[in-house]
């Protein structure tokens, strides 16, 4: 669900991000600290991101790990002690993590999808947990959502994050 918009790429040396390109676009002089960073709902992965996450102290919470009840809770839990690790955190959410239930069209489905309320809770409890400053949507395909299912997906989750922020 929340997960990097750039490809990680591991320095062994001095334990930061690579990329300095897509940092310095975005305006940040120091690279973003693996503590200020949580990757949750992601179920597909690649070898250089499972390692990138196994040697950095970025919180994970998997897809599978959200279909479980009481997900909102977990998430506050896990974040609450790295809130305060960046004065701003950016939320970024890819839609395929509903699956092709929530998200038709999507060319990139996830091989596992937490139910829909869980989702919608996990944003709403990180924004509520963590101070969010901007957040993001993707990965959605207006042509293969021929009945407007994933459009009202993603205003739900929006509205989740709105809500959390507000409080």
């Amino acid at each position: 669900m929340v997960r990097c918009a750039r490809r990680p790429e591991h320095n062994g040396d001095n334990n930061e991000w690579l990329l300095d390109d897509w940092r310095l676009a975005a305006g940040l002089e120091q690279p973003v600290r693996p503590e200020a960073a949580a990757l949750i709902g992601a179920s597909d992965l690649d070898p250089a991101e499972v390692e990138v996450l196994r040697r950095n102290p970025i919180l994970r919470l998997d897809a599978l790990e959200m279909m479980k009840s009481g997900v909102a809770k977990r998430i506050q839990a896990a974040l609450r002690p790295r809130a305060n690790e960046a004065q701003a955190w950016y939320m970024h959410i890819d839609l395929d993590v509903g699956g092709p239930e929530e998200n038709p069209g999507n060319l990139t489905p996830a091989p596992h999808w937490p139910p829909r309320q869980h989702i919608i809770d996990a944003a709403r409890a990180a924004a509520q947990t963590v101070p969010v400053k901007v957040a993001s949507l993707a990965v959605y395909n207006p042509a293969g959502d021929a009945n407007g299912r994933g459009v009202r997906f993603g205003l739900d989750m929006a509205m989740a994050i709105v809500e959390g922020v507000a409080g």
